[in-house]
């Protein structure tokens, strides 16, 4: 019982056994909405203790209560508003803790002695699996990386390589579990795998990227170390160790880790020698351009997933009128072979305004009927503007 922040650290964390902790229930049973509580009580402390000192004005003693969980029984808190003189005494406090001196996470790339760049028309395959477009769009930012140092570099779904993979350009794979199973753009890739016979990726340089949430410890990282064994033990090589991207730990630094490995790997292997020494290429910004498509607004989005449309038959207010927080009540008529269980997810698809639509139509001087597709010219950076169809 003996006040230890430090056993929360991420090192004494990982030395524990996951099944020490189980907030939420577990299991069939876990609570969906449990990733969502944990960050929110997150956010809402880190909030408090920025605003405010957490003052014990009546010399609290622990007493436990011991209920459904273990609490202090009666212990209260008072709230003072943080000055800038209690914020600057805390940056003081901080500058002279051990690892103070660490600076800043430095984003460029150190690669002396490297080429920097590769040879003309040397290609990169990255892969992803992804349900909610997290893995897609990580996958996405690596092939701008890749741009940039001259490779040809192609995104795809897992599961357009199910059955062979190609041994002349090294393969990137960025892929997260869904309860433990594949996502709906890997299970056959993920199948493939399974069955593939020995030898069938042999040759092929790999690299995976696996990204989960360590909250969920029974199936963390399942799909990403399956993907990596497996492609291993097939006769592929492998460029570097696999890394574990967390969603409840440092995502986007294990992410920048992960990307400047993979550029010191691929310029080590794929460089072109004449370009030691020689300046990085500017980026170029060449802002966005907008084409032309056929098919429908949705196509590409409901082949990816696998949507249906279905029918809205009722529609009405729960909540009183101008509630802050209203609730709908919607009745859907389901088409023909489609079914429905008790937590199946159901996704909503809004459409725009039409204001705003004819809006950037003018701006685009763009039939109001015509599908485009947006793409932009910046290379490693997030997009200001939506992109794709």
């Amino acid at each position: 019982e003996l006040f230890d922040p430090s056993r929360f650290s991420p090192e004494a964390e990982a030395a524990r056994s996951p099944h020490a902790y189980k907030p939420f229930g577990t299991g069939e049973r876990a609570c969906i909405g449990r990733q969502f509580a944990l960050h929110e009580a997150t956010m809402l402390l880190a909030l408090l203790a920025h605003r405010y000192r957490l003052v014990d004005d009546c010399d609290y003693q622990l007493r436990i209560k011991e209920t459904l969980t273990l609490k202090p029984e009666g212990f209260t808190l008072t709230l003072a508003a943080r000055t800038p003189a209690d914020r600057a005494a805390v940056r003081a406090a901080l500058a002279v803790l051990p690892g103070s001196d660490s600076g800043t996470v430095d984003d460029t790339a150190t690669d002396d002695g490297l080429p920097t760049r590769v040879l003309q028309g040397t290609g990169l395959l990255l892969l992803h699996g992804s349900n909610y477009g997290t893995c897609r769009e990580f996958a996405e930012r690596l092939a701008d990386e890749a741009t940039g140092l001259g490779f040809t570099a192609d995104v795809a779904p897992l599961d357009a390589y199910a059955g062979a993979l190609p041994a002349d350009r090294p393969v990137v794979i960025v892929a997260a579990s869904y309860n433990g199973r594949p996502t709906d753009d890997a299970a056959a890739f993920v199948e493939w795998l399974n069955t593939a016979r020995d030898g069938a990726a042999t040759g092929v340089p790999f690299a995976v990227l696996g990204v989960g949430d360590r909250n969920w410890a029974a199936t963390y990282q399942h799909i990403p170390t399956l993907i990596d064994d497996r492609l291993d033990a097939l006769g592929a090589h492998r460029l570097l160790p696999r890394a574990e991207a967390d969603a409840s730990g440092d995502l986007s630094g294990t992410v920048k880790e992960f990307t400047a490995a993979l550029r010191t790997q691929l310029l080590t292997h794929y460089g072109d020698p004449e370009s030691v020494g020689a300046s990085a290429p500017a980026s170029e910004d060449t802002g966005y351009s907008v084409t032309e498509v056929t098919g429908g607004p949705l196509d590409a989005l409901a082949a990816r997933h696998g949507l249906v449309p279905m029918t809205v038959t009722e529609a009405h207010d729960l909540t009183a009128e101008g509630w802050p927080r209203p609730k709908r009540f919607l009745r859907i008529a389901l088409p023909d072979g489609v079914g429905y269980r008790t937590a199946d997810h159901l996704a909503v698809l809004p459409a725009n305004a039409p204001a705003a639509v004819e809006r950037a139509a003018h701006v685009l001087g763009a039939d109001l009927d015509t599908v485009l597709a947006l793409h932009s010219g910046r290379r490693a950076s997030r997009d200001t503007l939506p992109v794709d169809r």
